[in-house]
């Protein structure tokens, strides 16, 4: 091969591990572009934590979440060159927080399919603003309340008690509709595998409803049946067999490990058919 042979071969060897470099490196850099856009043009808007797959942010006491993975696909979609088209994206995402996504009023046909539950610590809503006082419901023995949202592509909405008033529903039902829509994010095969085999399994949409799936679990068991179920953060469910020999230690480490800020419950969880029980 001549001398400016080798030449050429560096010289693509070159470009294409800068070209890897770059392509490794945009997902941050669009992360750290829609970031920089939003609290610039976002009055009132605080990023209170960032991860790869989310932002939780407060609008004047409001929190949400800008979830990312749809907005990183689409980001990296767009050829290079074009600032234009993820300029549009960032305020695409930036009039969304700022006007909202929910239309007003609501009503069980336009709204009903985007309502889902939403499993926290009893204390998580006792220290919403008082304007803010989302309806809920006690989840027997566990310290826990279940929420209700209407979610959306970067944040969910807490229903309060005049939401249920426009929804003409009462909490029961409101409970029934919610339930309803998580079924189908979490198919009954996942627990029936588990009982099968007794496996450990842990279940991460990372959808943000990770743990609330926790509250299907008891109706996908038969009478008799009972499983053992951790959900130490938001993003994540565990599920798997009884121990056998009645100790709890390795599931109580595995609660007491949580993955985010967003803690749920620090303790173990005993599920049958009839519901929870704190070990």
């Amino acid at each position: 091969m001549p001398w400016w042979g080798y030449l050429t071969v560096v010289a693509l060897i070159v470009a294409a591990l800068v070209l890897f470099v770059r392509r490794r490196q945009t997902p941050d850099v669009y992360r750290q572009e829609l970031r920089d856009y939003l609290v610039a043009n976002v009055d009132q808007l605080t990023i209170l934590e960032e991860t790869r797959t989310e932002f939780i942010y407060e609008i004047a006491g409001q929190e949400g979440t800008v979830y990312l993975h749809n907005i990183m696909n689409e980001l990296s979609d767009v050829k290079w060159g074009g600032s234009a088209k993820r300029q549009a994206v960032y305020e695409r995402v930036a009039r969304m927080l700022t006007e909202g996504e929910v239309d007003e009023p609501l009503s069980l046909e336009s709204h009903g399919e985007r309502i889902l539950p939403r499993l926290k610590p009893q204390v998580f809503f006792e220290q919403l603003p008082e304007t803010r006082k989302a309806v809920r419901s006690q989840l027997t023995g566990t310290g826990l309340c279940v929420g209700y949202v209407i979610d959306s592509e970067t944040s969910v909405r807490y229903l309060i008690q005049e939401d249920l008033s426009e929804l003409r529903l009462s909490i029961d039902q409101l409970h029934e509709v919610a339930l309803a829509n998580l079924r189908d994010r979490f198919p009954r095969d996942v627990v029936r595998q588990v009982v099968d085999s007794d496996e450990l399994v842990s279940f991460k949409a990372l959808d943000s409803y990770d743990a609330t799936r926790a509250l299907l679990v008891p109706e996908y068991l038969e009478d008799g049946e009972e499983l053992a179920l951790v959900i130490p953060d938001r993003d994540t469910l565990v599920l798997t067999g009884v121990p056998d020999d009645g100790d709890w230690s390795g599931l109580e480490e595995i609660a007491r490990m949580p993955e985010s800020s967003r803690v749920v419950l620090d303790r173990p969880l005993l599920v049958t058919r009839n519901g929870f029980e704190l070990k």
